[in-house]
């Protein structure tokens, strides 16, 4: 027998569930999942999810997904867990479930319970994408991969930019000089780009 969610119903769930998300329990990634699943925030008179989680928590769609990933990679892997579990009080952060969504609902369990014990219960989000790497055989960039790349391209900045002003002067083009200001701002970004990047993987590694 199926049940029909009335209207009304539904606007006093979303309301109990937005209560808990207010509140910062620690149910927020159940709430937003139930919401999402069962099209709540349509009763809010939104057009999307994506805009009911922008307007009424200022919340990015892409932050949202990923509230929903985690929330149901934590519900496969209880689902596979066994009375008095070793791993029982070592659930994964976020950064570990965009991992391990990779793998298949029924095997996330079995993955991320190998990851707890062969480290001693403290994964970091890179063992884990070792792990899954393992599983699938994919491979994932690293942090230090992509830094790698970033740092070629900014070493080729002064070479191209060299060759660009000696063109330039030249042949009497005009601007280069706001050409070479883009140019500097540009390695500027890069830069940053590789701190933020740098700073991310020893976070990673800390977690």
């Amino acid at each position: 027998m199926t049940t029909t969610v009335t209207s009304t119903q539904a606007e006093t769930r979303l309301k109990d569930l937005e209560t808990q998300i207010e509140r910062g329990a620690e149910s927020v990634q159940e709430a937003i999942t139930e919401i999402h699943d069962d099209m709540l925030w349509r009763s809010g008179l939104y057009d999307t999810f994506g805009n009911y989680c922008f307007t009424r928590w200022e919340m990015s769609k892409a932050q949202a997904y990923r509230m929903l990933v985690h929330a149901r990679v934590l519900g496969n892997i209880a689902e596979t867990l066994v009375p008095e579990s070793p791993i029982g009080d070592f659930q994964p952060k976020e950064s570990h479930s965009r991992q391990l969504k990779r793998l298949p609902d029924e095997q996330q369990g079995k993955v991320w319970r190998e990851v707890v014990e062969s480290t001693g219960g403290k994964p970091t989000a890179i063992d884990v994408q070792r792990a899954v790497n393992s599983e699938t055989g994919e491979q994932q960039p690293g942090v230090e991969v992509q830094i790698e790349k970033l740092e070629t391209v900014n070493r080729s900045f002064d070479r191209h930019a060299s060759i660009v002003s000696k063109i330039a002067h030249e042949h009497a083009f005009e601007r280069p000089r706001e050409f070479m200001n883009a140019l500097q701002q540009a390695k500027i970004l890069l830069a940053s780009m590789i701190g933020q990047l740098r700073g991310a993987g020893e976070t990673e590694e800390q977690k």
